[in-house]
């Protein structure tokens, strides 16, 4: 099968992807182009990297151990100050209990007050119906004058008991609403002094939390020089890429795409990425890479797919490659008439020539292909190229020949870059 080497598709490549040379690897007209690092060189920058890491850590840790220290010395402060909060919300609760026991007291009063009254009244009037009882109502005018007293002591003592409420309510009171200004007071004071130490450990966080991201820059700045200086030790290269471009794509097949990378070095492994999927390569000798994989209907038959070879030491390289897959071609519905057909009279010779869309499911008309008309005559072994028509709109063409003796008739279509050879069955015409 047909391979072709893609580095000079390397241009073409970063037309299509968008991948350009980064500023920092091309030098401006007339600029001094400075020389790359030396590996000492690169060695010196680790160090120094490792080192200002190490001072980073060190400063990060030390603001760490401030914070900590800072913010469980807020905390407490805090705990104290809720604990306070808490006795001051209770006892001020205890006191607008004792005041609502108050209130409630003093607007039973009234109540009671009247209740008195007019038991009283009862009572006077139970007394003057037993005054003027007669012999036969006297005992039953006791009884109610009895009722009326036992009603009115009644009403007494509870005017009483809820006079004694009032007072024992107001009594205690100022000492319920100072027991809980106190507690109010101590609460906000400790909340005073607990703030100003919460401001200090935030303080003290935000600076840990900078150290931290110094730090972090300072570790990255150290992979970066190890990187640089395992490229340069171990540098990983892609030579160049093959990719089978002339692999025949047929409405509803999958189709298999071989792939060989080639590289400068004795490296362990490389993947392929292509629509939206990773697939390792295998090493058949050092430092070639191969594999292939599945194109499926329904995707493009022309993509460009990236490559990553990566060594043991983490050091990598990448590439990308565009494949483009041949799509098959047809000849279908051949017809050489009318037959038979008398001698001098005209032959037409029609048919449609049908290739593999763009995605691989099914075939589609293919337009402005050139096909040649073919004459094989009776007895003979050879055929003869007789005209080349160009198809139509719907893939159709057609062409009008003089009958001159028996033979067969097909068409045969040349193929492109993108599209493969087709030869059309054959259809015999008796001449007469």
């Amino acid at each position: 099968m047909r391979k072709r080497a893609l580095a000079s598709l390397l241009a073409a490549t970063a037309a299509t992807t968008g991948v350009v040379v980064p500023a920092a690897f091309a030098a401006p007209a007339g600029a001094v182009v400075q020389a790359a690092p030396t590996v000492d060189d690169l060695r010196l920058a680790l160090r120094a990297a490792i080192r200002a890491a190490d001072k980073a850590e060190d400063a990060y840790r030390a603001a760490q151990e401030l914070y900590v220290a800072a913010d469980d010395k807020a905390d407490a402060a805090e705990g104290k100050a809720k604990e306070a909060r808490d006795e001051a919300d209770r006892l001020k609760k205890v006191y607008e209990d004792e005041l609502a026991e108050k209130e409630a007291a003093h607007a039973a009063i009234p109540g009671l007050e009247s209740a008195v009254t007019q038991a009283q009244a009862e009572l006077a009037a139970a007394e003057k119906a037993l005054a003027e009882a007669t012999p036969e109502t006297v005992e039953q005018a006791t009884k109610d004058r009895d009722a009326a007293k036992l009603a009115f002591d009644d009403a007494v003592k509870a005017l009483n008991t809820g006079e004694l409420r009032f007072e024992e309510a107001a009594k205690r009171l100022p000492s319920k609403k100072a027991d809980a200004s106190e507690a109010d007071a101590e609460a906000t004071a400790l909340e005073g002094e607990a703030a100003p130490l919460r401001k200090t450990a935030d303080e003290l966080g935000a600076e840990a939390d900078r150290l931290k991201g110094l730090w972090d820059a300072a570790e990255a700045s150290v992979k970066t020089a190890q990187a640089a200086l395992d490229a340069a030790l171990f540098p990983v290269k892609i030579s160049s890429i093959d990719v089978d471009d002339n692999a025949v794509r047929y409405p509803g097949k999958k189709t298999g795409v071989d792939i060989t990378v080639y590289t400068k070095t004795d490296d362990s492994d490389a993947d392929v990425t292509c629509g939206g999927f990773t697939f390792d390569l295998d090493e058949t000798v050092s430092g070639v890479f191969a594999g292939g994989m599945w194109v499926l209907p329904g995707a493009p038959s022309k993509a460009t797919c990236g490559v990553v070879v990566r060594n043991s030491h983490g050091v990598t390289a990448s590439s990308s490659f565009t494949y483009d897959l041949q799509r098959h071609a047809r000849i279908v519905s051949l017809n050489a008439g009318p037959e038979p057909v008398r001698k001098g009279r005209r032959i037409t010779v029609t048919g449609v020539l049908q290739g593999t869309n763009t995605v691989g499911t099914a075939y589609g008309h293919l337009n402005g292909g050139r096909v040649s008309i073919q004459f094989r005559k009776k007895g003979s072994t050879t055929w003869s190229t007789l005209s080349t028509v160009t198809t139509s709109g719907k893939g159709n063409f057609s062409r009008a020949f003089t009958a001159k003796s028996d033979g067969t008739w097909r068409a045969v279509y040349g193929g492109t870059w993108s599209f493969t050879k087709a030869t059309s069955g054959s259809d015999y015409v008796d001449v007469r």
